[in-house]
């Protein structure tokens, strides 16, 4: 029941940016990419649950969710600064640790609609493990950039940008653009 209704939502996200793209009345639309786009999108996303698997010393799919969720909160002060985006854009042009956000628990933990205690667990366990660490003294986290700049992690976001273009390439072919 899960994936159907998880289905759903994509195929709804696709045909709604589908329609914005090309200015369609959503309810005529009868774009025949759409099962296309949903299915090279779903297997784009089980791409990066593998990844995500890889990221985190092949731990579970919660503890990838929380890494990308800390990189991404601990950058967020970094994209609002630069609205392109084009700041530490390279792989080796990796965002010191002093210029990133520290995101507490709790923040995480509503962000993801997750229980508070969970992801308090699982944080304590990526420190543990060497995946984030404390800052300050409201006790949030970063990953650090000795992290994020390890040959691994490196080897990891090219795979990630090679997989990223490749979807966005076929999602092109799909839709005709």
């Amino acid at each position: 029941m899960r994936s159907i209704v998880l289905r759903s939502k994509v195929s709804q996200q696709a045909k709604v940016a589908m329609i914005a793209r090309k200015s369609i009345d959503p309810m005529t639309a009868a774009e025949p990419a759409v099962n296309s786009v949903v299915r090279a999108s779903e297997g784009y996303f089980l791409q990066l649950v593998k990844l995500m698997g890889e990221l985190t010393g092949g731990g579970d799919i919660l503890t990838g969710v929380l890494f990308v969720t800390i990189v991404f909160e601990n950058t967020e002060i970094i994209r609002r600064m630069d609205g392109n985006s084009h700041a530490f854009a390279a792989v080796d042009d990796i965002p010191p640790d002093d210029m990133r956000q520290p995101v507490s628990i709790y923040s995480l933990a509503k962000s993801l609609g997750l229980p508070y205690e969970t992801v308090r667990r699982y944080v304590n366990r990526m420190i543990d493990d060497g995946l984030c660490v404390k800052v300050g003294s409201k006790g949030g986290v970063i990953v650090p950039t000795s992290l994020l700049a390890s040959p691994g992690m490196r080897a990891i976001s090219t795979r990630h940008y090679a997989q990223s273009m490749k979807f966005f390439e076929r999602v092109k072919v799909l839709v005709g653009a």
